[in-house]
């Protein structure tokens, strides 16, 4: 996504990347960032420039703050604002976004008067569709200028590309204004027999909006059945979407076809949780489960030397099935801020260890047939890691030393509990230490000189969590490969 912004665009993102990336460092020389981004300092200075201008524009100074000198830049970030946000504002404003969104949802588009309104001749729009281009063509989509519509290929394709599409950039205009009872009475009815969660019901709202849009502009889902084995997992859902395609008034076969491409496209990105599964779901329903879950399934156990229960192994297998079939049928997989799927993997889930994560990768890689692979991997490492958590232990050990009282220790050992991203145990000087906390390295170092340590504060200040959070992480990072069964 990011390739479709402007190269300057582009270069803010890369700047701002560097001041979220260590929100507690304020104060960056120039040669510091020009490291850092590989960005020369006249570029640089642009982006920061660039920067001001968003801010002045948008009133953020509530939000963020730049100060800078011919060497130096300070940065305050406050708490409510993050890449994310800056990402989808820089998204809504790209001609490049809102083409797509206008060639694709508004039935009265007209190419010309889009160029008017942006300002741009027919030739640069032309040599800026470059990297559109390259990437409709992952979702077996084209772009072409001598057509009617400029974006072509498979409804189901178009309408794939358009939820991940507006979700990277949710907040624009255009889901704002679009307003319609039978989509709120869609969501309205799916929310309430479904106990949807408000991220699911974010996501239901772009899925219905782009469904409904579609289907008022002619543009149907023929013939469609639930590939593979997942009919038998999703029919109880298909009614569920019935009575908003009674609303749009479809034909009996359209309707079918809709409402069986609705809960196909929904659950196989969201899943079932346990509870679900346990409630609706037998292993009957599961009979002839595919080779590729079962080799896979044997993959985890086998590198974790571990048996996962029927009830876990349930569970997985559902999931595991829903998004082998979502990753067959469809092409194309939009990852945020153009991370690769390994720095995704190893920045989120290192708990479960990074040789594992590394492992599971190369896997799925070259021993699944799977077509659309990143997207399997990006949505079923946290099905895995969840279900690993009852089989795996991973902790820090630390050894806290305060020179207040021990009710304070006891507070404290609460607090380093709740910021720490892996469990903590806290140990006694006898015992295999990990990293020591204190106020004061008195006779500490002598005693243990080759233990990590974090010294603060005797009573800690805001910056002392901060920091100690950052170690904590670093620290859980280090040391999350040292897995054992529980």
């Amino acid at each position: 996504m990011l390739s479709l912004l402007e190269k300057n665009e582009q270069e803010i993102i890369t700047v701002l990347s560097v001041f979220f990336s260590h929100p507690q460092k304020k104060r960056w020389t120039l040669n510091e960032l020009h490291n850092e981004t590989n960005l020369s300092q006249w570029k640089i200075t642009q982006a920061l420039e660039g920067i001001q201008r968003i801010i002045e524009h948008n009133n953020w100074q509530d939000r963020i703050q730049l100060e800078w000198t011919a060497n130096e830049v300070i940065a305050y970030l406050k708490k409510n604002i993050s890449m994310d946000f800056i990402r989808k504002h820089l998204y809504k404003s790209s001609i490049i976004y809102n083409l797509c969104l206008e060639a694709l949802l508004n039935p009265g588009f007209n190419l010309y008067r889009f160029l008017d309104e942006y300002g741009i001749s027919y030739s640069t729009l032309y040599r800026r569709l470059k990297p559109l281009k390259k990437m409709l063509k992952e979702f077996n989509l084209c772009f072409t200028l001598k057509a009617d519509s400029l974006i072509q290929g498979e409804e189901a394709q178009i309408r794939y590309f358009l939820y991940f599409f507006l979700i990277e950039a949710y907040n624009t205009d255009f889901l704002k204004t679009y307003k319609t009872s039978i989509v709120d009475r869609g969501i309205n009815h799916f929310s309430v027999s479904h106990d949807a969660s408000f991220s699911q019901q974010k996501r239901l709202k772009v899925f219905l909006i782009i469904t409904h849009n579609r289907i008022l502009n002619n543009h149907l889902i023929e013939s469609f059945h639930c590939p593979n084995r997942t009919d038998a997992l999703l029919s109880h859902l298909h009614e569920h979407f019935h009575q908003f395609f009674d609303l749009l008034n479809l034909p009996s076969e359209a309707k079918r076809s809709e409402a069986q491409f609705a809960a196909f496209f929904l659950f196989s990105i969201d899943g079932f949780s346990k509870k679900r599964v346990a409630e609706q779901l037998t292993t009957a329903e599961l009979d002839g489960t595919t080779q590729t879950t079962q080799k896979l399934l044997a993959f985890i156990q086998d590198y974790f030397a571990i048996t996962f229960t029927p009830e876990d192994t349930l569970f997985l297998t559902v999931n595991i099935e829903l998004l082998l079939a979502h990753a067959s049928f469809f092409s194309g997989c939009l990852l945020i801020a153009d991370i690769t799927m390994s720095d995704y993997l190893t920045s989120n889930f290192f708990f479960i260890g990074n040789n594992f994560l590394l492992s599971f990768i190369a896997f799925v890689q070259e021993q699944m047939s799977v077509k659309n692979k990143d997207f399997f991997c990006f949505n079923v490492l946290p099905i895995v890691s969840e279900t690993l958590a009852g089989y795996i232990k991973t902790s820090i050990n630390i050894l806290l030393v305060s020179s207040i009282s021990k009710t304070f220790e006891d507070t404290l050992k609460k607090m380093i509990s709740d910021i720490s991203p892996l469990p903590v145990n806290f140990v006694h000087q006898h015992q295999s230490i990990d990293l020591i906390i204190t106020d004061s390295y008195n006779g500490l170092y002598e005693a243990f000189p080759e233990t990590k340590y974090f010294c603060w504060s005797y009573i800690p200040t805001e910056e002392d969590w901060q920091r100690l959070k950052t170690s904590l992480l670093s620290l859980a990072k280090a040391t999350s490969d040292n897995v054992t069964r529980k």
